[in-house]
């Protein structure tokens, strides 16, 4: 914790001395901006305020392991003992939480937590652009492919009622804003907040960006937002011997080698998953299933037949046409907004390429930082119409862009549709906070999927590992239990 807080200190700096916005924002503005999110989250399932999907099955299982089990969590239902090797800042403060007040408080905890990282994300995201209050909520709340004409295109039959519609082509997702709410709260929050700060930093050409901070406690969040950042900055970067000579002498600052600490610290905890572990018979899945999270080249594995239109599918309907416009209706003097555009879209256009997790989290989670980029210059650019009389070109472009991102929200409303369905199904209970007693732990889920996905290896790894050997405290050794005394026979 010690190291995270020096790490965290240039980005604290950064964020006090962020330039203010020109536009006023009144105090009224800000608390509909505030409860428009409040009403939102409040219908995804965190804290158990509307309707929790099955993701949200192992999101209670880690809070319940964090406040029940010391820290580290290690689990000894196994003949060797086995720890949580998972990104769990998300989870951290409602556990402590939890352990002074109990499960319900972690709930409400972490419910509160969740609308405070969407409602800073949008905060974020007028002060970067200047847009309108009301035009900056919609887009950080409906954000979104075409992932409806998609879903109507590859599944006719069954994009109506549809929640996860966004799995149109079935080999990867680029999520919306609201589906990463309903079902990863954990890694959206920090995609957008730390792309926020990178964004920020780097458009500061007179400040030294800190960028020691923004990756290594993004690690701590979330190893694939690290990626998604990281590719960002080598986009950014590019091919210019001049900004990877002035990053590499920026990085040498106090300030971002106060992070290096923790950057290690977390590396060596993550590492630990891929030390072996052997696990029993009724926790282990086939090989088959197995390989189906591993790393690997898509169309090769899959085949080109079945990559190509996806592919092209992903290109036309979830990023591509929306980046083409706001290049058409940025003014020209935006180079600065184009470049971030190209950054976005290369990001983006080599996703697709690499396999990897059971349901293809790299591609599902490290787009996060790429899609927030092209959301806020999105804004801007509808912004910089909105503020100047556009000239020539721009004049039918700014409708186009308009439009496609309506299109776009039409998928998370059509989420809202069903979500409000299910509430009518369940007699509009608004909330329910599944006791602990019927929590699964992470093993039960793992035997129940075990047939379906290798559950149990995204979250467990090795307590012999150089990190809980060297940096954590000593784990105790298993007991064997005692075997039973010999019943004396019977006498005659």
């Amino acid at each position: 914790m010690t190291v995270a807080l020096v790490a965290a200190w240039p980005l604290g700096r950064l964020c006090r001395s962020a330039p203010a916005n020109p536009c006023d924002w009144p105090w009224w503005q800000a608390g509909v901006f505030l409860g428009a999110v409040a009403l939102l989250v409040s219908t995804q399932g965190a804290g158990g305020l509307g309707v929790q999907n099955w993701d949200w099955i192992k999101h209670n299982a880690i809070l319940k392991d964090l406040i029940e089990r010391p820290w580290p969590v290690v689990y000894d239902q196994m003949k060797q003992p086995v720890a949580l090797i998972y990104y769990v800042a998300y989870y951290l403060p409602a556990s402590l939480v939890g352990k002074a007040f109990g499960w319900e408080a972690a709930n409400l905890a972490i419910y509160l937590w969740t609308i405070a990282g969407c409602f800073l994300a949008g905060l974020w995201l007028w002060s970067l652009s200047g847009g309108r209050w009301w035009l900056v909520l919609a887009c950080l709340l409906f954000f979104s492919g075409w992932d409806l004409v998609g879903d109507a295109l590859w599944k006719p039959t069954q994009w109506r009622n549809n929640f996860d519609g966004e799995w149109w082509n079935s080999l990867w997702t680029l999520p919306s804003n609201l589906t990463l709410i309903a079902y990863a709260p954990h890694q959206a929050i920090p995609g957008w907040l730390f792309t926020a700060l990178l964004i920020s930093s780097l458009e500061r050409v007179n400040k030294v960006p800190p960028l020691g901070g923004i990756f290594a406690l993004s690690l701590l969040w979330s190893p694939f937002v690290t990626v998604g950042l990281g590719l960002l900055y080598l986009f950014w970067n590019g091919v210019s011997r001049r900004r990877w000579t002035e990053g590499i002498r920026q990085l040498w600052c106090p300030a971002n080698l106060a992070a290096a600490l923790l950057l290690a610290v977390l590396v060596m905890y993550f590492q630990s998953r891929s030390a072996p572990v052997r696990f029993p018979p009724s926790l282990t899945s086939e090989p088959q299933v197995v390989q189906r999270g591993e790393l690997y080249i898509t169309p090769i594995e899959r085949g080109f037949a079945k990559f190509l239109p996806a592919y092209t599918g992903t290109l036309l309907l979830e990023f591509g046409l929306l980046a083409v416009l706001i290049l058409l209706a940025l003014p020209r003097q935006a180079s600065q907004e184009r470049r971030w555009v190209y950054v976005a879209g290369g990001t983006l256009v080599l996703l697709p390429w690499i396999h990897y997790g059971a349901y293809n989290d790299l591609v599902m989670r490290v787009c996060i930082p790429p899609l927030f980029v092209l959301q806020l210059i999105a804004l801007r650019t509808l912004t910089s119409c909105a503020s100047t009389p556009p000239a020539g070109r721009q004049i039918a472009w700014s409708p186009a862009l308009l439009v496609v991102l309506a299109v776009g929200a039409l998928y998370p409303l059509n989420m809202l549709r069903i979500t409000g369905q299910r509430f009518a199904e369940r007699s509009w209970d608004w909330v329910y906070i599944p006791p602990t007693a019927e929590v699964p732990d992470l093993f039960k889920q793992q035997r129940q999927t075990r047939e379906q996905l290798f559950f149990i290896g995204q979250y467990v790894g090795s307590v012999r590992s150089p990190f809980f050997t060297h940096l954590a405290k000593p784990v105790p050794e298993k007991t064997p239990k005692k075997a039973d005394a010999p019943r004396s026979s019977p006498q005659p």
